[in-house]
């Protein structure tokens, strides 16, 4: 790291295969075409992984991985893993976006209210 940044993360394998996540980005080096073209897709790569000596790999992303030559029982838990965390970003994105409507109701309510108050008022002062 040349300007004395911070390395998020690393994968080195013994076939001077790397994959390098820095302050100014990524970096990588590796034989699999199918993994290079993967790591160009971008998508913020988290973290990749690589089997020395086969051609098994898996790409860790924030919303998502892609894989190849990975156990059938890995692959499962994955896809039940980011399922969940997708389930859990709709749920907690409907709350979220309740609690800003009745939030925003509460002030209109409050506004209306604070309205029909100075008209009566007003309307006590012509009488």
């Amino acid at each position: 790291n040349k300007r004395a940044g911070s390395i998020r993360s690393i994968c080195l394998n013994a076939h001077e295969e790397y994959w390098v996540s820095d302050d100014s980005g990524y970096q990588w080096n590796f034989v699999d075409k199918e993994l290079q073209n993967e790591l160009k897709r971008g998508g913020g790569a988290l973290q990749v992984c690589v089997a020395s000596g086969s051609s098994c790999w898996l790409v860790i992303r924030e919303h998502d991985y892609s894989s190849k030559g990975l156990p059938v029982e890995l692959v499962e838990k994955l896809d039940e893993f980011y399922a969940l965390q997708r389930k859990y970003c709709r749920d907690r994105g409907r709350e979220i976006a309740l609690h800003r409507l009745e939030k925003r109701r509460a002030v209109e309510k409050a506004e209306l209210a604070a309205a029909e108050d100075l008209a009566r008022e007003r309307q006590g002062q012509l009488t």
